[in-house]
């Protein structure tokens, strides 16, 4: 089986969301956040890789499929906020997609935004919301996986928070790196434990996959009908 961070994440924020998602197929629509995620991100990726500034903002809004309230000025900017200068003949690697064994049944994959030569990686955030590196696994499990790759005991990581033109950076030492990848093949072990049994008894899958209530109810597309299965 194989997992990335996202999945893992939501399963841990809220396993009916998860199943909802992941084992029943039922598509969330793409909210506006998301697509200027993946218009900024693409436009990065063409301009480090050399592309002229159009070609790129034309990249990066194919790859939203055209959101309509996507904005122009707004894509262009946080595009912008990268020092290319700073990347251009230190890249190792640009949107660096990788899958790594977690265990001998668990795999574990994701894409790195950029590595440099010295094995630095760097994460672009579109957020409104600053936090700090340490604060999720996310960074530290890609950094996991380039110390797997590049054979390297320390790796610098670095989320680039292109709104708010700042960075929150750390090195992750291979005890960070060990304890996030246990953090993974926990949840990994736990959900292929649910899913086992949720083949065998369907009928405890309120049981197996719970929702828990929190702030993100407010943005999850299936908050009103969890609502009214806990009060059926």
């Amino acid at each position: 089986m194989i997992f990335s961070y996202s999945r893992l994440s939501l399963y841990e924020e809220c396993p009916y969301r998860f199943k909802k998602v992941y084992v029943d197929g039922e598509r969330e629509a793409e909210s506006l956040p998301l697509a200027l995620g993946k218009a900024v991100h693409k436009a990065i990726e063409m301009r480090l890789k050399g592309f002229p500034e159009d070609a790129a903002l034309a990249r990066g809004f194919i790859e939203a499929n055209f959101k309509r309230e996507l904005n122009f000025n707004e894509v262009q900017k946080l595009m912008r906020r990268v020092p290319y200068e700073k990347y251009i003949g230190n890249l190792e690697a640009v949107e660096f997609s990788f899958q790594l064994p977690l265990t001998s049944t668990v795999a574990f994959r994701g894409v790195i935004d950029l590595v440099t030569t010295n094995g630095d990686i760097i994460d672009w955030k579109t957020n409104r919301k600053m936090y700090d590196v340490q604060d999720t696994k996310q960074l530290a499990l890609y950094a996991w996986a380039v110390s797997e790759f590049y054979r390297l005991e320390k790796v610098r990581g670095t989320l680039s928070f292109l709104r708010f033109n700042k960075e929150s950076s750390t090195v992750f030492t291979e005890s960070d790196m060990q304890a996030a990848r246990m953090w993974a093949i926990g949840l990994a072990s736990e959900i292929t434990w649910a899913l086992e049994q949720l083949e065998k008894q369907p009928k405890l899958e309120h049981v197996l996959f719970p929702a828990r209530p929190s702030s993100r109810c407010k943005t999850c597309p299936f908050s009103i009908e969890c609502y009214l299965k806990k009060f059926k």
